[in-house]
């Protein structure tokens, strides 16, 4: 990864009030790097704190503990114009366009809305503007004049891109931007991302709970769980290198197929942990088949096994 740091976390942590002033990590000192031009895959099941990070760094949220440097620059605590300034610079695509989106509005509102409120565009060059980008993202210019609720879910999304990419952000964030569509329609915005990264030189972070679908596009992997990195490795060496029982776990209940029918497949034992009543030492040992003594008493850190990837686990300190 030659290309400088766009966007980093450092030791981020999120923390929630619950009853009894009990407080619960769903994120717990995350350090993340993201580089110029390049994917990075956030991956975990549902509840392990990805969403929260996500808002997090596209400053929707205000973290614990931690910072959030952009472009070597501290914005963590960013307010008023300089805050208004990141939101133009680090976009976000949201899991369920429809809730991002005004009901009462037309596509062409939609997408020229960030244009006209940061003042690039005067009103008159609006359907100029709005047909460009529409282009971008492979909708017809007739798609202007209609409203997301008469839309399929993968035309919602491809206006939910297209909105983001008018500000020319240097970072876009996907939360889990194809988990609802089908198949095929998943297939199309991974390419049209990708189309688009290569054009544009954008940096994409991308969370999902399908290791096959987000390795496909990611340049570098990071696997969540419990509010931690258990692991980050090069997208193209997770299927042969991962480390971590949690991303072995991940890569095994992968179905496709070809799927060789011959070799069992092992399920993660247990239920997945409340964040509420995590375990001293490794979050994952109640699932873990290779839990020893350590991992009960001592919580792993992320360890630097080999050149660029890292993994939190006692089997590899």
């Amino acid at each position: 990864m030659s290309k400088g740091i766009v966007l980093e976390a450092r030791h981020l942590t999120r923390k929630f009030k619950m009853a009894n002033n009990r407080m619960v990590a769903a994120v717990d000192h995350v350090d993340l790097k993201m580089y110029e031009g390049k994917t990075l895959g956030i991956v975990g099941e549902s509840g392990c704190g990805k969403s929260t990070l996500m808002r997090m760094l596209v400053q929707l949220d205000k973290p614990t503990e931690g910072q959030i440097i952009y472009r070597g620059k501290d914005i963590t605590n960013d307010k008023g114009k300089n805050l208004r300034e990141n939101h133009r610079r680090i976009q976000m695509v949201f899991q369920d366009p429809m809730a991002s989106f005004n009901p009462r509005m037309k596509v062409a509102e939609i997408v020229s809305e960030p244009l006209l409120n940061f003042k690039l565009i005067k009103k008159k060059e609006k359907e100029k503007e709005v047909k460009r980008y529409l282009e971008m993202v492979d909708l017809p210019e007739e798609f202007m004049n209609k409203y997301p609720r008469n839309m399929s879910g993968g035309q919602r999304q491809r206006v939910g891109i297209a909105r983001a990419l008018t500000l020319e952000p240097e970072v876009i964030l996907c939360d889990e931007a194809t988990c609802s569509l089908d198949v095929s329609v998943q297939d199309r915005i991974i390419k049209l991302l990708v189309k688009l990264q290569r054009e544009k030189g954008i940096t994409i972070a991308f969370i999902c709970h399908d290791v096959a679908l987000v390795q496909s596009m990611a340049h570098e992997l990071a696997i969540m769980y419990l509010g931690n990195i258990v692991e980050r490795i090069p997208g193209d060496k997770v299927h042969k290198e991962a480390r971590h029982p949690y991303t072995k776990s991940l890569i095994g209940s992968i179905f496709d197929v070809s799927i060789n029918r011959s070799i069992a497949i092992d399920p993660i034992e247990s239920e997945f942990t409340r964040a509420l009543d995590l375990p001293h030492g490794c979050n994952f040992q109640n699932r873990c088949p290779h839990c020893k003594k350590i991992c009960t008493v001592e919580k792993p850190q992320l360890t630097k096994i080999d050149y660029q990837h890292f993994v939190a686990c006692h089997l590899y300190e």
